[in-house]
């Protein structure tokens, strides 16, 4: 069967059986990744590839996110959530500005815009005085991780797109004179569109308790000592070692296990395990859907599109696009598509700027059931399916959309 059409066929199965909760998300994903292998005939190979993608995701993601669950649960046991989201509060006001403005800037050190959701998570929980549903602050937090994450320089996305690209005319300084306004406006836009009917924010529990059980020094360490780890190992070439978001968040993590005392120590392994997991399997069960899809012929069908007489200017978009719906994976779509497009006319028709903005639109469209992100929102807020859909792969599918049309007035001079 054609990749293209097994594409669409599978992904329209997986969305069936989520919508009806008829299997976990590990369970269709890991199903959807053996229809999808039978149907575009790559026989024995199917467990091999399942094994591959979900082991490689694990290997990325399997410290951090255990890391960052220890976090949370210790942050919430000892009560240093609440030193923290009343600083937040303090600087910010609005609970959708403290979500929105504090994903944006954590995924920056963090270089991962998952990671700073769930160093995130414990704070929105702890906010009141949030919009109609504050379920909201989920996806508010989302898309600001998710946006620095995909647009700014060197970020993961934007550093993939420029090294495999070898970009002759790209400037760093000028792509983040273009791209910072765009990445601001988008931000305020949406946070301006969700304040009507939001009470100004507070901590819940802050008047009660007339104080905090921590000092300020012991609420922010667990965050701080990972952030500040990852920024000296970024700029300071003899801390390297301390770059790695694993080696990071493991002395977060450390951090945060010796100022608890022991029960919440004892309460953070159960359910700081048991959370980990979950989430792990979620999207390991991505990570080997995509691994399939990544070995099939779709590359091929995607080039003979191109070739085929596709309009040049909207190429770079749609593979991304493609390869983002296809794996789920933003950085992967980034190192998959500018692959495909190095060595190309393409590349060298395009300015680099708008270039680069072109595919770090394209990783935002469209990003559904193959996305760990997508399920790891579901989870943490426990929406249906199209609740998600609705709240979270639609507003980063426009946003798309803009960044693409931005790009295109760029390259063309309009």
């Amino acid at each position: 069967m054609d990749a293209l059409l097994a594409f669409i066929l599978v992904i329209a199965l997986i969305s069936v059986i989520s919508i009806r909760n008829l299997l976990s998300p590990f369970l269709a994903l890991i199903g959807g990744a053996l229809v999808y292998g039978i149907l575009t005939g790559l026989g024995t190979e199917i467990p091999i590839l399942i094994a591959e993608g979900a082991g490689a995701v694990f290997a990325l993601l399997g410290i951090p996110i255990y890391c960052g669950a220890l976090i949370a649960q210790i942050m919430r046991g000892c009560g240093y959530i609440e030193q923290v989201t009343e600083d937040l509060v303090r600087l910010l006001h609005r609970p959708a500005a403290v979500s929105g403005i504090a994903g944006y800037l954590l995924s920056i050190p963090c270089m991962c815009c998952i990671t700073a959701f769930i160093i995130l998570t414990p704070v929105i929980e702890h906010l009141e005085g949030a919009c109609n549903n504050e379920k909201n602050l989920y996806y508010i937090g989302a898309y600001g991780s998710v946006l620095s994450f995909v647009i700014l320089y060197p970020l993961p996305v934007s550093y993939a797109v420029v090294t495999n690209l070898t970009l002759p005319g790209f400037s760093a300084g000028q792509y983040l004179a273009t791209v910072l306004p765009l990445s601001a406006v988008l931000l305020v836009f949406l946070l301006a569109a969700v304040r009507r009917g939001e009470g100004k924010a507070r901590a819940i529990g802050a008047e009660k308790t007339g104080g905090f059980p921590a000092s300020r020094l012991k609420a922010w360490a667990p965050i701080l000592v990972p952030v500040l780890l990852l920024m000296a190992g970024n700029i300071l070439p003899s801390a390297h070692f301390f770059s790695s978001i694993s080696i990071a968040l493991l002395a977060g993590a450390a951090v945060a296990l010796l100022l608890a005392n022991h029960p919440a120590r004892l309460q953070a392994f159960d359910k700081g395990t048991r959370n980990a997991g979950i989430i792990m399997f979620d999207l390991c069960g991505a990570g080997a859907l995509g691994s399939v899809i990544a070995a099939s012929p779709l590359a091929d069908t995607i080039s003979n599109a191109v070739n085929g007489g596709f309009p040049v200017l909207l190429v770079p978009f749609a593979i991304a696009a493609l390869f983002q719906t296809a794996q789920g994976s933003r950085v992967v779509t980034a190192i998959a598509t500018s692959s495909l497009l190095s060595g190309s006319a393409i590349a060298l028709q395009i300015p680099a700027i708008p270039l680069v903005l072109m595919i770090a639109a394209g990783t935002l469209v469209f990003s559904y059931v193959t996305d760990p992100y997508f399920w790891l929102l579901k989870r943490t807020s426990g929406d249906p399916l199209a609740t998600v859909l609705w709240k979270f792969t639609i507003p980063l599918a426009l946003t798309g959309l803009f960044l693409l049309a931005v790009s295109i007035v760029l390259s063309t001079g309009i």
